[in-house]
């Protein structure tokens, strides 16, 4: 099961970046591209978010969602669409609004491959959003009945189970077994938590003097990260980077002489990507691997946003040094660090993820603050080179 947002943060498609230091801007390229989809609207912002290995790509085109497939695009929801979830065989999920005004509802969608949709909003709805859907089409649901509440549930055979994650809780991934992880607040405290495809959840175990837990990511083995703020001494508290497995809670290394470890990402093959202190880092066999050594981190900034089993780590690398912020996509694999240009003329680029067959996906731009430009963002493929 693949998952994905459509849309990059507000700080990679506002600017753009100047090469890394040459040590790690390498005219040696472990990808191929950029390349813009046939079909994609030159005169529209548009950008990529999900994409299945069967040639199904899924992105936002004006806060649309649009299909790309066979060299065609077709619009599938009106303004304010999401699509936040697709499964290998090109089926996803998200939302779509029926009616106007203070009339308007959102309604959970069903997308097979050719773009065709099927409501699955759980009856007596008022509002309901796909957020992730598993191979054999398990879809982890948002709902609200009437005015209540948001309520989670996992819907699978038309049957709807719902999750029991308690006042702020929220359901933040689902597996292909139907495991999801959330994040619940018993005692008013984050507490990082797993539920079973039956809908019985659990906190997680976490190390001795643990205040508060987030889990982020989990993956088809039920191996989940994330992370915990400990009180390590009367006076000093820390942020652990956390792997749970059916072995417990791991915590996964700082780098040395990091203090703070997130971990936000990982692989079905267990690779785990995410944060020590301000750098961003992959856990191999139990440490912690930079991906830009030798980079100054008071002037970069590395963000990983996708991992696939073939070990390859992508995201966006920004350049803080003039004060613009300017990015660019990267792609890294066994300590190589290729940066993805943008697609001519556009020079800058942000990445939203990878699939497992190596299809990079994300956006081309020119910076907003180069009066030279206009304000174009386009969709744009890369594709790592095996």
């Amino acid at each position: 099961m693949r998952t994905s947002r459509l849309t990059l943060t507000a700080t990679l498609l506002a600017v753009g970046l100047s090469a890394l230091p040459a040590a790690q801007a390498s005219a040696a390229t472990g990808a191929s591209g950029p390349s813009i989809p046939f079909g994609t609207p030159l005169f529209q912002k548009s950008q990529l978010g999900l994409s299945a290995d069967t040639g199904v790509i899924v992105g936002d085109v004006d806060s649309r969602v649009v299909l790309w497939k066979d060299g065609q695009t077709k619009v599938l929801t009106g303004v304010g669409g999401q699509a936040n979830g697709i499964n290998a065989s090109g089926s996803f999920t998200g939302s779509t609004f029926v009616g106007t005004g203070d009339y308007a509802q959102s309604r959970a969608i069903v997308w097979d491959g050719e773009g065709t949709p099927t409501d699955i909003t759980p009856a007596g709805a008022s509002r309901a959003i796909g957020r992730a859907i598993a191979d054999d089409g398990t879809v982890l649901l948002t709902y609200n009945v009437g005015a209540g509440p948001s309520q989670y549930g996992v819907l699978r055979g038309g049957a709807l189970t719902p999750l029991p994650l308690g006042e702020k809780g929220r359901a933040v991934a689902m597996n292909n077994s139907g495991e999801t992880i959330a994040v619940t607040y018993p005692g008013w405290v984050a507490t990082a938590t797993k539920c079973t495809a039956a809908g019985v959840c659990a906190a997680l175990p976490t190390p001795s003097g643990t205040l508060r837990s987030e889990v982020t990511a989990i993956n088809d083995s039920g191996d989940a990260v994330g992370w915990a703020e400990v009180q390590t001494s009367p006076s000093t508290r820390d942020i652990l980077a956390l792997l749970w497995s059916d072995n417990g809670a791991t915590v996964l290394p700082a780098l040395a002489g990091e203090t703070g470890a997130t971990a936000t990402r990982i692989s079905d093959a267990g690779l785990v990507g995410g944060r020590s202190g301000g750098t961003a880092v992959v856990w191999r066999d139990g440490a912690a691997v930079e991906l830009a050594p030798g980079t100054p981190h008071a002037t970069y900034e590395l963000g990983i946003s996708g991992i696939n089993s073939a070990g390859e780590v992508v995201g966006t690398v920004v350049d803080t040094r003039d004060g613009t912020r300017k990015s660019n996509g990267f792609l890294w694999k066994d300590g190589r660090l290729t940066i993805l240009d943008g697609a001519f003329p556009l020079p800058f680029s942000g990445v939203s993820g990878i699939t497992e067959g190596g299809l990079i996906l994300g956006v081309s731009f020119a910076s907003k603050f180069n009066p030279l430009y206009p304000e174009i963002y386009l969709a744009t493929t890369w594709r790592a080179k095996r």
